[in-house]
């Protein structure tokens, strides 16, 4: 059967295990017990000379006072410790916003219009030189870096089809 962890107080959170280990986790986290009171991480530190892994809250106004849990050996075992205090602690509010770490990663999106030209040799100039001629054909392409393409449209699409994509294709930012 398992142990139940030892819970103490340290400097006003509950705290499973060692009230020293708990204000060494603290000191190396940078985070003052008192002022972030809204948030949640999973950070590791070192533990003589070995890294372990903590999950800390800070509390929150719906009735959390905080918590937190040491000596994990591992991230995914810290952040297990994480999803078991949101849904007992914090069932009612939204934990994405509470957990600080990265999202998932989703495609970038940036949408370019490439005109179809054609090309010939152009006729010998007086000074006996060749140039090459250039013209529009009418057609452009609209590609996005996600891997979208249009294929070939007449130019006289190309404003519809870019504001048709414009929301399932606009730029990607950091926290979407």
């Amino acid at each position: 059967m398992p142990e139940t962890p030892r819970l103490v107080n340290v400097d006003g959170v509950l705290t499973e295990g060692d009230a020293d280990k708990a204000r060494e986790a603290i000191r190396q986290m940078d985070a003052d017990p008192h002022g972030l009171k809204a948030g949640m991480i999973v950070k590791p530190y070192t533990d003589h000379g070995q890294q372990k892994w903590v999950f800390r809250c800070w509390g929150t106004d719906d009735g959390c006072d905080g918590w937190l849990s040491l000596d994990h050996t591992s991230q995914s075992s810290a952040e297990s410790a994480r999803d078991r205090h949101l849904a007992e602690a914090h069932a009612k509010l939204d934990a994405a916003k509470l957990i600080d770490t990265p999202g998932p990663w989703a495609l970038d999106h940036e949408v370019h219009a490439f005109a179809q030209t054609e090309v010939r040799r152009g006729p010998l100039t007086d000074e006996g030189e060749r140039w090459m001629e250039r013209r529009q054909t009418g057609k452009v392409m609209v590609v996005c870096s996600c891997g979208y393409s249009s294929g070939l449209i007449d130019r006289t699409e190309l404003e519809s089809t870019v504001a048709g994509l414009a929301d399932e294709h606009s730029p990607t930012r950091p926290g979407d």
